[in-house]
């Protein structure tokens, strides 16, 4: 996160650039766990969808693919869900091989980010030149160093210690 103070009338507001990456993977021994519909799920149908929730801080999407292949993104959550606000793309999984995914984006904010690790394990690293962060949220960072210069935090979070379910 690259921090910025602007102003509003007299008062200072922090803003944020940020450079954002996000890999991961579907594996093919997690789809053993599904429930007895697994042959009714519609694997042409799949959407690979990540939750923004105020769009018009996205910059730019350099990357959003599946298995190397570049993916055209639409605006808009295509369910119901407590996310509200996204981005989407339509997918095909091949459930015998490890489906990876690529994301990489430039989002603007101000005031907070916030991150909801939704995989089996998330592993997040962030990093800033804001000397004066305040960490907030149901996890606190597992590493942090804050110096004059600014932070480094990191946190690992497994999906049995959430309030919801994979």
């Amino acid at each position: 996160l690259d921090p910025e103070v602007r102003y509003r009338g007299m008062y200072e507001v922090i803003t944020y650039r940020s450079n954002i990456s996000i890999s991961g993977e579907f594996k093919p021994e997690s789809f053993s766990d599904w429930p007895d519909t697994y042959d009714k799920i519609l694997w042409n149908d799949a959407k690979l969808v990540l939750g923004i929730s105020d769009l018009t801080g996205l910059d730019a999407i350099s990357i959003f693919s599946l298995n190397e292949k570049a993916l055209i993104t639409e605006g808009g959550i295509p369910y119901q869900s407590s996310i509200s606000n996204g981005i989407q793309a339509p997918i095909h999984i091949d459930t015998k091989i490890n489906n990876q995914f690529n994301i990489k984006l430039s989002l603007n904010g101000s005031e907070s980010i916030n991150f909801i690790p939704a995989g089996k394990t998330a592993n997040i690293k962030l990093s800033s030149g804001w000397s004066n962060p305040s960490f907030s949220g149901a996890a606190l960072p597992d590493k942090r160093e804050i110096t004059s210069n600014g932070f480094t935090a990191e946190w690992e979070s497994m999906y049995i210690t959430r309030s919801f379910p994979q």
